[in-house]
């Protein structure tokens, strides 16, 4: 999995994402997906750990998976981490990212991020919207505030944004809550760009969705476990790693 992580990474993309239901005890698992030559996703590392929210289980183990990876991978780092929009998951890459040399360079005498840019699953951002946002107006309005969050989606360039963001702004100056929210959840300096297209102008091979990572968790509950979820523990690890002797999977 490391020779993958170091093959796969340079110039190319991770999609990070976690998932329940595979374990007795309702552990979250996390992997990294990334695509080889054929398109097909190769599960880079896994993390298994405890959910404690009062203690930040998630994202202290989540950053201590990421620096110890990072350490391993000889200087190589993904061009970008695709997630889905979870606050625990972006605190910890951000302070990974945020002191780890392999993700900046000195550009015209700036300290520049050039690895691991943060960018949000592009299905995910629109069912938040659909969930969160569209609820705030009535009817017809619903169809044409989508329109405009999606022309928002599609810039190419930051000035474009400001002003689809600026006309937004004023269609919707009678809806308080609808520009709250939009400012807030998907315009302000967190999240400005790691949405829109503008914010992903490089190469990094041009993957906008945690789609493959998904699909490697569908192969996981429905293949290898045979849609029985919450398994004990040596199951799962016996699904995810394949007898050590005999290299086979598991037969459930």
């Amino acid at each position: 999995m490391l020779n993958m992580c170091i093959r796969l990474s340079k110039n190319k993309h991770w999609a990070i994402d976690s998932t329940f239901k595979t374990n007795v005890f309702g552990l979250p698992l996390y992997a990294a997906v990334a695509p080889n030559e054929h398109g097909v996703g190769i599960p880079l590392w896994y993390m298994l750990c405890t959910n404690d929210t009062g203690s930040q289980h998630e994202q202290l183990a989540l950053e201590m998976t990421l620096k110890i990876i990072f350490e391993k991978m000889e200087g190589v780092r993904p061009k970008a981490l695709v997630i889905d929009k979870c606050w625990t998951e972006y605190i910890a890459l951000k302070n990974v990212i945020e002191v780890d040399s392999g993700c900046w360079e000195i550009v015209n005498g700036k300290r520049q991020q050039t690895s691991c840019l943060i960018l949000l699953c592009w299905f995910h951002v629109k069912k938040a919207w659909v969930e969160h946002l569209l609820p705030k107006v009535h009817g017809m309005e619903r169809d044409k505030l989508y329109d405009h969050m999606c022309r928002l989606m599609y810039c190419s360039k930051e000035e474009e944004f400001n002003q689809v963001y600026g006309s937004i702004l004023e269609v919707y100056k009678e809806h308080k809550n609808v520009c709250l929210y939009i400012k807030n959840c998907w315009c302000n300096d967190t999240w400005k760009k790691t949405w829109p297209k503008f914010g992903r102008m490089f190469s990094y091979g041009h993957v906008n969705t945690t789609n493959i990572v998904e699909r490697h968790w569908q192969y996981i509950k429905y293949t290898a476990f045979k849609g029985r979820i919450n398994r004990p523990i040596t199951d799962l690890v016996h699904a995810l790693k394949g007898d050590s002797v005999t290299r086979s999977w598991m037969v459930v």
